[in-house]
């Protein structure tokens, strides 16, 4: 069996704090994931960053690239709002349990 944590205290103003970072984070990747979704998007003329007309293996291969990004950047965005919403859950829990500093 561990040794108990000495010293280690939860607080449910941490956990709101560490709530409302990881929302602004989510929120701060909207304006690059729709600059990359506009400006990297591929054209009849061009693959977003690389010029058209070289081959169709190379389309694909951009078409891949810019799915896999936005798909990426999506994901990260969802995941920083669940932890968000884990987090102020935990703290409306944490406030429950300290009813002289209510969260609500």
């Amino acid at each position: 069996m561990a040794p108990p944590l000495e010293g280690y205290q939860v607080h449910w103003e941490g956990l709101s704090k560490a709530a409302n970072a990881c929302s602004d984070a989510a929120k701060s990747l909207f304006p690059a994931i729709d600059a990359f979704r506009l400006g990297a998007q591929p054209t009849s003329r061009c693959f977003g960053f690389i010029e058209g007309g070289s081959s169709d293996e190379v389309a694909a291969a951009y078409q891949e690239f810019y799915n896999g990004m936005l798909s990426h950047m999506s994901l990260r965005q969802d995941a920083l709002e669940d932890c968000s919403k884990m987090l102020q859950t935990s703290a409306r829990n944490y406030s429950d349990a300290e009813p002289a500093k209510p969260l609500r």
